[in-house]
């Protein structure tokens, strides 16, 4: 069983660093689409993606966030995943904790 983190994110250069490597102490993979971001966060996000190779950077310029637009995401990196895998919906400066030596989440994910 894997972890599959979906990240959404736009003008996050001040948090998603840290998000990132937070979202990566529990996910195997980490799929960030920034949505036209201005303030240097795509950059970021590209170099993550350099360093790291569970993280897929995705960028779409000029598109309107609505919660759906995660679902876009999933088949383009379903492939990667197996019976018994989740997606996790990841937000920017969204951190999951471990208690009890369990993770904690919240109820933004989904079973494939």
């Amino acid at each position: 069983m894997k972890f599959h983190g979906i990240l959404m994110t736009r003008d996050a250069a001040d948090l998603i660093e840290q998000s990132l490597r937070h979202a990566l102490t529990w996910a195997d993979f980490l799929y960030v689409c920034d949505t036209g971001s201005n303030d240097g966060t795509w950059d970021l996000i590209q170099a993550a993606a350099a360093r790291d190779a569970r993280i897929f950077a995705t960028r779409w310029d000029k598109i309107v966030f609505h919660e759906g637009v995660r679902a876009v995401i999933v088949p383009q990196y379903r492939k990667m995943a197996k019976d018994g895998d989740w997606f996790a919906r990841v937000d920017r400066g969204d951190y999951r904790v471990c208690r009890g030596g369990r993770w904690w989440f919240s109820d933004t994910y989904m079973r494939m």
